[in-house]
């Protein structure tokens, strides 16, 4: 048996970019830039952001069905 590893979709991730520091805050998520490669994987991109480029960080559930477990995978979002 196979299987396939993506990146998620961005689309759920839209709204958040091009927000302003405070209005980021509303919603968790920080703005930083990349000071390592690798260091910072983009769970969308499924790549390494590069040193100087702005990402967003946050927490996504991955789980959301009553189950034992609910542990948020960090998304690392390129900005």
């Amino acid at each position: 048996m196979g299987f396939r590893v993506t990146g998620l979709p961005a689309e759920p991730f839209q709204h958040l970019f091009g927000l302003p520091e405070e209005e980021l805050s509303k919603y968790d998520v920080k703005r930083y830039i990349a000071d390592e490669n690798p260091g910072f994987p983009c769970r969308i991109e499924m790549r390494d952001a590069e040193l100087g480029e702005p990402l967003l960080l946050l927490n996504h559930i991955y789980q959301p069905a009553n189950v034992t477990a609910h542990p948020p995978a960090a998304v690392i979002r390129l900005g």
